[in-house]
């Protein structure tokens, strides 16, 4: 099933903004100092951490190259038409950074006692 390349794109444009309101969330509940977990064991203890910028930034820095290009490739070579597919990924890079931030939050909470944290102003 194929939608117009136009339709894709404006569905893309909503997933960035998605994105990007996510990762804004997660960086308002991060405190200064802090290493955000980006996977954990089956366990719930963290494997690795990253800065708070990089773990706001990598899924809709993903999201955006892996969203162009399909894009433009369907644009391109597809006749001005873009697979349904493409749609559907735009939704699964939304729902993975929403999991990943809730997570992740949940865990820095957990760490801190249960104590949520205030937001955070520069």
């Amino acid at each position: 099933m194929l939608v117009p390349a136009w339709a894709a794109l404006c569905v893309w444009f909503a997933a960035w903004t998605a994105l990007a309101w996510l990762s804004m969330g997660l960086l308002r509940r991060v405190r200064p100092g802090e290493r955000v977990p980006m996977r954990q064991r089956f366990d719930g203890a963290p494997v690795w951490r990253v800065s708070p910028a990089f773990a706001a930034v990598f899924t809709p820095a993903l999201a955006f190259v892996v969203g162009l290009v399909t894009i433009v490739v369907g644009f391109r070579y597809g006749g001005g038409q873009a697979p349904a597919t493409n749609v559907l990924l735009a939704a699964v890079f939304v729902a993975a950074h929403w999991i990943h931030v809730t997570m992740a939050v949940k865990m820095l909470e957990k760490e801190r006692g249960g104590k949520t944290s205030p937001p955070h102003r520069p």
